[in-house]
């Protein structure tokens, strides 16, 4: 007689990443297996048999549907277009839309259940916050905490999202904008040089999504050169894989940035 206690459910085995941030978290899980392609650019250990699918944004549709995929899992609204061809294919999708660092844990936790790796997916999200608390205990809590400014764009400026953010405080920094890096859409977290007058940063961080940041040009924009950080040239790129793939990589973009701010500090 059939239990029916017991489903017996077959969860994906060929999943097709649009996001690098995806590639990295289902490495970190265990399931790097699983993954049958990737975007351009990115080389974890373990994903040598995924195909590259194309850039972030601008994938391969045809080599999408030429993997027959059981999953494609993509990241925030730019992926939204692309989401919407695949869907019409009858192609499984899910988009995830996290902002904050709990939310990166509740994704990790969701790709977990969606793989079956839910213990490894427990124990990365349980690493991430043990490392993130400990190098929080670097700063004494008396300490004062240098403003900085985070520009994740630059045509229009715009500052950095909610992980940044708190990312930046865990370095022991405190946000410039840390009430507008909790807006969802990007163009909601447009600066003025209006706004960076009143904020004062004394350090600028800067990672441009894909292109090399000009920390000199920093100092020709008009309305710019009253901000302490210019004036004093404390201007910093991070590398995107550290600071803009939310997953595992934010704790060395915690540590990159502690450095950064520790290091003017002395």
């Amino acid at each position: 007689m059939l239990n029916q206690n017991k489903a017996s459910v077959s969860l994906p085995s060929r999943i097709v990443c649009l996001s690098y941030d995806v590639v990295e978290i289902l490495c970190g899980i265990g399931g790097a297996g699983k993954i049958v392609g990737k975007p351009c650019g990115i080389d974890k250990p373990g994903t040598e048999q995924a195909v590259s699918i194309g850039g972030f944004g601008r994938p391969d549709i045809d080599a999408i549907k030429a993997l027959k995929p059981d999953l494609v899992i993509g990241y925030s609204e730019v992926c939204a277009g692309t989401i919407a061809r695949l869907i019409m294919q009858n192609i499984t999708t899910l988009v995830l839309q996290h902002t904050s660092l709990e939310e990166i844990y509740a994704s990790v936790m969701l790709m977990g259940g969606i793989t079956g790796n839910i213990t490894e997916a427990a124990s990365l999200v349980d690493n991430m916050r043990r490392q993130l608390r400990e190098l929080a205990a670097f700063t004494p809590k008396n300490a004062r905490r240098p403003v900085v400014y985070f520009e994740e764009w630059n045509k229009p400026y715009v500052c950095g999202t909610q992980w940044v953010s708190e990312v930046i405080t865990i370095a022991g920094g405190k946000d410039a904008f840390a009430g507008r890096s909790r807006a969802k859409k990007y163009l909601q977290r447009e600066v003025t040089a209006f706004d960076m007058a009143d904020a004062h940063p004394e350090i600028i961080l800067a990672s441009w999504c894909g292109k090399p940041v000009d920390t000199d040009s920093f100092k020709k924009r008009p309305g710019w050169e009253s901000v302490p950080a210019v004036k004093t040239g404390s201007i910093y790129e991070v590398p995107g894989k550290l600071i803009l793939q939310p997953g595992p990589s934010l704790i060395e973009g915690a540590r990159y940035i502690s450095d950064i701010i520790n290091s003017r500090a002395g």
